[in-house]
């Protein structure tokens, strides 16, 4: 827990570490639903929005 509360603070404020954050909770996802509910979640959890690229700025242009 300790970890995530650091990467979370972490990615609050360095735009860097939290594209790699989204990076990371959205491995995986193959649609574009799943992908906007991970970085609302970050969203909610104090992230801000700004730091938080749309899919296309992570590759992820095939989502369904």
């Amino acid at each position: 827990m300790e970890e995530m509360e650091r990467a979370l603070n972490q990615a609050r404020e360095d735009p860097a570490a939290a594209r790699q954050l989204l990076a990371i909770f959205t491995l995986g996802h193959r649609t574009q639903r799943r992908y906007e509910e991970e970085r609302a979640f970050l969203f909610g959890l104090g992230v801000p929005a700004g730091f938080l690229p749309a899919a296309s700025a992570l590759g992820l242009d095939d989502l369904a």
